[in-house]
Order: structure tokens, then C-alpha cells, then sequence
């Protein structure tokens, strides 16, 4: 009998902890970003981070278009509404300073630092700040913005 009630306790604690992680088996798969303006976002992403149009759809009846963009390993879709809301107008006092709940930042980690480093000047990508060492990582990083002013933060391998 105490065999039967340490085999049922135990299964019970190993089964309390395995619900309390996570599965395994996820990965990124694509993200998705409001612009202001399809085309000049479209043409950033392609120009600048080496992402290719893999479809484009256009409803002026619903107000919508989307540009899916494609690299070796991400997706982005980025998403045109006529009625999103620019946080710019609808935020007093918005500022490049100010910090909305949300997704803050998008990271990539590159083989060759000072490569891209150099092709973002090259094409006079918008920098947020100058390029410094990570204190936690240790890593080189620098942070650009997109034609939106979203926050992609490059770093080294």
C-alpha cells in the first residue's frame, strides 16, 4: 500500500510540473506591423533588411492592404488600414520618447556586424542612437527605425 501511494504522489507532482511548463516545439514564425504607407514600407523592408514581396493584397473597398515580405528565416506582413490610428495624432504630448504598451522593439542577430553597420549608412537608414555594447549581453547592437518609427535593434553574433 505505502509502494501504491508513493507511486500515485508522485505521478501527481511530476504531472502538476509538467503542466506548469510550457510545450516545447515554438518558433517565430512572422510578425505583423500597421504602416502609414504600404508602398515606402514595403520598399524600406526590401532596401534595408534584404526582405522580398512574397504577395501583395489590396481592398480599397474594406480599406485594407497588406504587403507578406519574405527573407531566409522571418516573415513580416505589413498591414495599410485606412482607419488605424497614428499614436502621434491621438497621443498628446507623443513624443520619440514615449513609451506605449505594446511590442517596444524587433531584434535580428547578424553574422557580420560591421558589414551591416556600414550598409545602413550606406542607404541612410534613420539610427536611434549610435552603436554600443550591450552591458548584459556584451554584444554590439544598434537600433534603427523604420519609415513608422518602429524600433528594429540589430545585434551581433
Amino acid at each position: 500500500m505505502k509502494h501504491f501511494l508513493f507511486l500515485i504522489i508522485t505521478s501527481l507532482l511530476y504531472s502538476a510540473n509538467s503542466e506548469a511548463q510550457s510545450p516545447s516545439g515554438i518558433q517565430s514564425s512572422f510578425f505583423a506591423i500597421i504602416v502609414e504607407d504600404l508602398d515606402v514600407s514595403s520598399e524600406w523592408y526590401q532596401k534595408i533588411l534584404g526582405y522580398e514581396v512574397s504577395k501583395t493584397f489590396i481592398s480599397e473597398e474594406r480599406g485594407i492592404g497588406q504587403v507578406n515580405l519574405q527573407n531566409e528565416d522571418n516573415n513580416i506582413e505589413l498591414i495599410e488600414l485606412g482607419s488605424a490610428v497614428n499614436p502621434r495624432n491621438a497621443v498628446p504630448g507623443y513624443s520619440h520618447k514615449t513609451r506605449l504598451t505594446g511590442i517596444f522593439k524587433v531584434g535580428y542577430i547578424v553574422d557580420d556586424f560591421d558589414k551591416w553597420v556600414l550598409h545602413l549608412h550606406r542607404h541612410k537608414a534613420e539610427l536611434s542612437g549610435n552603436v554600443v555594447t550591450d552591458p548584459v549581453s556584451d554584444k554590439r547592437m544598434v537600433i534603427l527605425l523604420d519609415p513608422d518609427g518602429n524600433r528594429i535593434q540589430i545585434f551581433e553574433r
